[in-house]
């Protein structure tokens, strides 16, 4: 017996840098989350965003690069 497909639809996402609060559009290519680890035991772990301007300048451009797909 074949199950049917199941279609979850997903709610739109809206990135927000955490350096100069640009906000993302429908294409989020360059944006980076990091998580920020917090040392006390009352606050929990973050993610957050950078705009791919700001992560650049935050962590170079080797970082940027690294999401690329390798050439073939």
């Amino acid at each position: 017996m074949a199950l049917p497909g199941i279609i979850v639809p997903v709610p739109d996402v809206e990135l927000v840098c955490v350096e100069c609060h640009h906000r993302s559009d429908s294409d989020t290519r360059g944006w980076q989350a990091h998580l920020v680890a917090r040392d006390d035991d009352e606050d929990e772990d973050e993610v957050v965003c950078f705009c791919p301007a700001c992560a650049e300048r935050e962590f170079g451009e080797l970082r940027r690069h690294r999401l690329d797909p390798p050439a073939l």
